[in-house]
């Protein structure tokens, strides 16, 4: 392996990298408008809840069968 080769190989994985940490800071910023929208609508925050009870007693129904 050259030079040109690791050269190559690395800007990949820059490039990767970047994706990579792209992608962690759409899920950040879409982490703090759920965090902000729970915080204005408290009601959210209980409605998740619900939600995952109902499925997990709907699921918990189905595969006990």
């Amino acid at each position: 392996m050259d030079n040109d080769d690791i050269c190559r190989a690395l800007g990949r994985v820059e490039g990767l990298l970047g994706r990579v940490e792209g992608q962690f800071m759409e899920f950040r910023k879409l982490s703090e408008r759920v965090s902000r929208l729970e915080q204005m609508q408290p009601w959210l925050k209980g409605g998740w809840a619900v939600l995952a009870a109902a499925c997990t007693y709907l699921c918990k129904g189905i595969y006990e069968k």
